[in-house]
């Protein structure tokens, strides 16, 4: 059984919800850093949902239906999860972007 390391592992933050699988600390972490940073950018409006699947250590986006793959918001949400994300899949495509320390997990 795995054990979460935290007690919450979905919430809203910035009107996109997002959710940890397992409850893992780091996941969680940078997926509100990333709502944090497109917030900044005013394209949170763009980005319905975020998902980490801890099973396979990788986040899943799902964006509004206007956003196509090599747009300039595409672009700016892209390189936003490459910095705040450790491993994402964009397009069908797995992109690894700037992780979380590993070791602040306990």
């Amino acid at each position: 059984m795995r054990e979460p390391n935290v007690s919450v592992d979905s919430l809203n933050a910035y009107g996109i919800d997002i959710c940890t699988r397992h409850g893992k600390a780091y996941e969680l972490a940078e997926m509100l850093n990333f709502c944090v940073a497109i917030a900044k950018k005013e394209l949170q409006n763009r980005v319905v949902s975020l998902f980490y699947d801890s099973n396979s250590c990788c986040c899943n986006f799902e964006l509004c239906p206007s956003v196509e793959q090599f747009d300039d918001i595409a672009d700016d949400i892209l390189n936003t999860a490459l910095e705040t994300i450790g491993q994402f899949e964009w397009f069908g495509t797995i992109k690894h972007g700037v992780p979380l320390e590993s070791d602040l997990e306990v």
